[in-house]
This record gives C-alpha cells, sequence and structure tokens, in this order.
C-alpha cells in the first residue's frame, strides 16, 4: 500500500486559532483513495528547515500546504529527496516579493496571465508542474521525483478544492491506481445538527469520499467513489441507498443523481 503523509504550515492552526478543515478533508481522500496516511503534521509558518528528512525515505505521496514562497523550506526539502534546486533569478524575486505585498489584499495581485509568464513563480523546484486555481491568485503545483510525488498546496479552502477538482484529484486517483470513479450529490434538510452528523457519520463508514457544506438545516453533499473494479461501484451504490432510507423519516433527502442507479 502506498504511504502518504500531510504537512501544514500554519501559526493559526498550529496554534488553534483555526480548525484543520482542509488538512482534514486532503487526509480523507487520500485514505479513500487507498492511500496509508502517516499523519497530519502542523508546523509554523517560519519554519525554515524540511522536518521529516528521515521520514520522507518511505512516503509516496507527500502534501505541503502553506509552504508556497517559502524558499529556505524547499530548498531543504529539495535536498532531502536528493532533488536539484535551480537558481532562484530575479524575477522569480520580483514576483515573490510582489505576492507577500499583497497579502491583504488579493484583489491587487498579478493576474493569473500575467503569473503564467513565470510558470513556477514562487520557487524553482526543477520539474514542478502547475495545478490550476480558478477561485484564487496562488496555484498549486506537483512534482514526481524519484518514484515520489510531492503537492504543494496554497491554505485556504476555496483553492483546495479548486485545485482538486481541476486536476489534482486525478492526478492522486492515478497514483493510487483508482481506474473507476463516479459522483453521488446530495442535497439535505434537517434542522436536528445530532440527526445530520448521524448521517454523516454512516456515509463516513463507507470506503467513499464525503465533503458537505451548507447552514441553516441546508446541506448540500457530494460523495464520491473511488474503486479499482468497476463491479464495486453497484455495491457501493446500494449502500448508500440503504443509508437514504435508514434516515428517510429523519432527514430530508434529494439524491437525483442516486435515480441513475434505481434509487
Amino acid at each position: 500500500m502506498a504511504t502518504s503523509c500531510v504537512i501544514s504550515l500554519s501559526d493559526d492552526r498550529l496554534k488553534g486559532r483555526e480548525k484543520t478543515v482542509v488538512e482534514s478533508k486532503i487526509c480523507r481522500l487520500l485514505d479513500k483513495l487507498g492511500f496509508m496516511v502517516n499523519g497530519l503534521h502542523l508546523y509554523p509558518s517560519s519554519l525554515d528547515h524540511f522536518p521529516l528528512k528521515n521520514e520522507i525515505k518511505n512516503i509516496d505521496v507527500l502534501v505541503i500546504i502553506g509552504g508556497l514562497g517559502k524558499i529556505d523550506f524547499l530548498k531543504d526539502l529539495g535536498k532531502s529527496i536528493g532533488l536539484q534546486v535551480a537558481k532562484i533569478d530575479d524575477a522569480i524575486e520580483h514576483i515573490q516579493s510582489r505576492i507577500f505585498e499583497v497579502t491583504q489584499d488579493l484583489r491587487k495581485a498579478y493576474s493569473r496571465e500575467e503569473l503564467k509568464k513565470y510558470e513556477i513563480y514562487s520557487f524553482s523546484l526543477e520539474g514542478a508542474y502547475v495545478l490550476p486555481n480558478s477561485k484564487g491568485i496562488l496555484p498549486g503545483f506537483f512534482i514526481k521525483y524519484d518514484k515520489k510525488f510531492i503537492v504543494f498546496l496554497p491554505s485556504d479552502k476555496e483553492s483546495i478544492d479548486s485545485i482538486l477538482d481541476e486536476g489534482l484529484e486525478y492526478y492522486l486517483r492515478s497514483i493510487a491506481g483508482v481506474k473507476y470513479s463516479t459522483t453521488i450529490n446530495m442535497t439535505v434538510s434537517c434542522d436536528n445538527v445530532e440527526v445530520f452528523e448521524e448521517f454523516i457519520s454512516d456515509l463516513n463508514k463507507l470506503p467513499v469520499f464525503v465533503d458537505y457544506f451548507g447552514r441553516k438545516g441546508k446541506y448540500n453533499i457530494v460523495i464520491k467513489i473511488f474503486t479499482r473494479e468497476a463491479s464495486k461501484i453497484d455495491d457501493f451504490i446500494e449502500e448508500l441507498k440503504r443509508i437514504k432510507e435508514k434516515f428517510s423519516d429523519k432527514l430530508d433527502i434529494f439524491a437525483p443523481s442516486l435515480k441513475d442507479f434505481g434509487g
């Protein structure tokens, strides 16, 4: 089984001022894809070295959240995996400093078209590929090196959702050997928070990835099924229909995509 690990560089999350929502989502996705998740590691944003030099030897997929632009950290990571780090030129340093200047107001940042000119603008690790982000300024990046897959992501949930949908999930599925997938969308109305949480808990017990958003008793739920065998999709669908029926008298569940499977 391939192994994975998630690192987050954030003072607010390290000190408990923010919840680790995005980190937990990435961990759940990796787990449902079949990766063994070797922990979520929180570090201060000022970290200037790569902290898992020994562990990296046994990690196949490493996801780093909030590490963009931290040159010393990225250089040390490169050395830890034996990756040659290119010299950072004046253009990249200029773009980098500009990004930090507009942290308070991202609307003033360079347009995505301008940033594309430099492609790998916040660091220059050789062989990096851009992961598009239509909902934020900073894109993600990934590096495939010596059978390792290393992902760099910005720290906000909107950007991570966008990057997952626009390419990252596809690459992770490929690495995990997942050949088949399908998505079920649900709308759930419920004023009882405990009942809704029980419903989500039952869904999470299945080998499917569950994400939801909403408030005031109305939620949108996205369920993604990943499998190496097409026949198993039907088994998962049956389990979803069973859970839907279990809560039919407690929740108002609208799941039109389940009708495609006879639900």
